[in-house]
């Protein structure tokens, strides 16, 4: 008896010190049922002395079922070094409660699919190759290894959750579909690569307290000594019934590259350039007191209809450049009466800004310091430093709320007029006006304009009825009585977007070749004007200041 004691007492040594191979048998049972079910041998008929360990290869192949209805249950938290599945009967793999634990320190090979119902946690905790031929996951996939690396050999299905606590992932470019993807709470490292996969998610990514790298493009992805994110990149992401489909909370990265998705929020973030491709949905905001921050938000190489950006409390950017039809939304985030700040907003199609009123109801105030718009606009309450508008435009004005705009640069030409009007027919928009305004070609209508300054709009502009405060006649300067400016100097020439003056200019008028006015600013102390709305071709430029006028050629490419 003694010596059979000791006999199992060696036997249970070098077991839990060497790896095994364990080979299921018998069809239905469960997990821990060891001397019934893990033979030594492929179907064979001697059986482990305990159930598998971390050190040992588990697998379940042609001797291992009978039919699909074979299941094996999980009956306590169960480990193994390798997990293998060859088998065509779908048998089933399941476990008696969601708490169990299947730890895998190795690779999973699953070559033919089965029923992976288990629905407990499947972690993985040593360096592994995945592959699972399709099979849909159930489990709460983990992966737990500091320093490890886990390798997709093959697509990726998951049907519950993947929680990443350490380690790095590479998916090999091979389609991954998720549920959801979230992280804990931690300072170390992680890496998860998606390089060039298609991935298709069916709830949510959630990066909170993220510190590492997070790949969607197979772009290169670097840490910065800080551990903030330097490049986070996003692309080719597919999300069904889920708005939005990426969250990220208290975030900091140098550039944001987004490109394929539905709809992204950005809260209390900060970023110096985000770059959005073919992404409808963009938004920004502060939560818990916090603030959000994007000093570049570039959309100007977006094919995609339309984008719109959700600012809410405390958001800025410097600039913001749109492609496509564009809106800005503050309707969202908007409980807590602060104030979102845009210094550039260039609108290369049509712009619609809305959602934005009075702090005094709790709503957020939009403020920005120019903005450039080559379609048309609608606006609802903005402070707005400088606007420019483009000829054979169309413009309405929210009539609810006064809107300030202290320079309007607005000029249209024969055939190609701009329109100014309110939303509500036969209600007057309020548009205060600290500068003086000289346009042409204009039809105002129901259109009321306030402050100390004089709005001309110029002989070829039309009175459409109930406007009030606008001088419908040419403005009031007379070239004869100004002094030739021969110092002023304007560059470069050739011009692509911008031209600039050397000194100092209080007016800009832009002629065609045929000598038809296409633009007129009054704006005062201007050293640059954009010249992007322009075709390439040969104009004459009348400019203004304190020395007198100039006349000068320009070129535009």
């Amino acid at each position: 008896m003694k010596l059979n004691l000791l006999l199992i007492f060696i036997l249970l040594f070098i077991k839990g010190s060497s790896a095994f191979d364990y080979y299921w048998i018998g069809g239905s049972g469960n997990w821990n049922d060891y001397a019934n079910h893990w033979a030594t041998t492929s179907g064979g008929s001697t059986f482990q002395v305990g159930p598998p360990t971390q050190n040992d290869i588990v697998y379940f192949d042609v001797n291992s079922f009978n039919n699909s209805s074979d299941k094996v249950t999980i009956d306590s938290n169960a480990d193994c070094k390798s997990f293998n599945y060859d088998n065509f009967s779908y048998a089933e793999i399941e476990c008696d409660t969601i708490t169990r634990q299947l730890n895998v320190y190795g690779d999973i090979n699953i070559t033919t699919p089965f029923n992976f119902s288990f629905d407990g946690e499947l972690i993985i905790r040593s360096t592994s190759s995945i592959r699972t031929s399709f099979t849909p996951l159930f489990s709460t996939i983990v992966f737990d290894g500091t320093g490890e690396t886990f390798t997709l050999a093959d697509s990726l299905l998951s049907e519950n959750k993947i929680l990443f606590l350490n380690g790095s992932l590479f998916t090999q470019s091979y389609a991954v579909y998720l549920n959801s993807v979230s992280c804990a709470q931690s300072t170390t490292v992680k890496l998860i690569d998606f390089e060039s996969s298609d991935i298709h998610v069916k709830g949510f990514i959630d990066l909170l307290s993220w510190y590492g790298t997070f790949d969607f493009s197979g772009a290169n992805a670097y840490l910065t000594e800080a551990g903030q994110i330097k490049q986070f990149i996003l692309r080719n992401m597919y999300v069904y019934n889920h708005d939005p489909d990426l969250i990220m909370y208290g975030s900091s990265m140098d550039s944001l590259f987004i490109e394929n998705i539905s709809h992204v929020d950005m809260l209390d973030f900060f970023c110096n350039y985000a770059k959005i491709q073919n992404t409808p949905g963009f938004g920004l905001c502060q939560m818990d007191a916090g603030q959000s921050n994007i000093d570049y938000i570039d959309a100007s190489a977006d094919s995609s209809s339309y984008l719109r950006i959700w600012l809410g409390e405390s958001s800025r950017t410097q600039k913001i450049i749109s492609a496509q039809d564009l809106t800005i939304d503050g309707s969202v985030y908007n409980d807590g009466g602060e104030i979102c700040e845009i210094d550039s907003l260039i609108a290369k199609k049509n712009l619609n800004i809305t959602g934005f009123a009075p702090i005094i109801d709790y709503f957020n105030q939009l403020n920005v310091k120019y903005v450039e718009v080559a379609n048309n606009g609608s606006y609802c309450l903005i402070f707005c430093d400088r606007m420019q508008l483009q000829p054979n435009t169309s413009h309405v004005f929210e009539s609810r709320y006064a809107i300030t705009i202290d320079t309007l640069i607005a000029s249209g030409s024969s055939g190609q007029l701009i329109y100014f009007s309110s939303d509500q027919p036969g209600v007057q928009d309020t548009i205060i006006m600290a500068n003086d305004f000289c346009g042409d070609y204009i039809n105002f209508q129901d259109m009321f304009v306030m402050g100390n300054a004089s709005y001309y709009t110029g002989a070829n502009s039309t009175d459409a009825g109930n406007n009030t405060g606008w001088n419908f006649s040419a403005c009031s300067v007379n070239m004869a009585d100004v002094p030739e400016n021969n110092s002023l100097v304007i560059y470069p020439i050739p011009a692509n977007d911008h031209i600039y003056f050397n000194e100092p200019v209080d007016a800009v008028s832009i002629y065609n070749i045929t000598g038809e006015l296409i633009f007129s600013s009054r704006e005062k102390q201007i050293t640059d004007l954009s010249v992007a709305s322009l075709k390439s071709n040969f104009y004459t430029l009348e400019i203004t200041n304190k020395n007198g006028i100039a006349r000068r050629k320009l070129i535009v490419n």
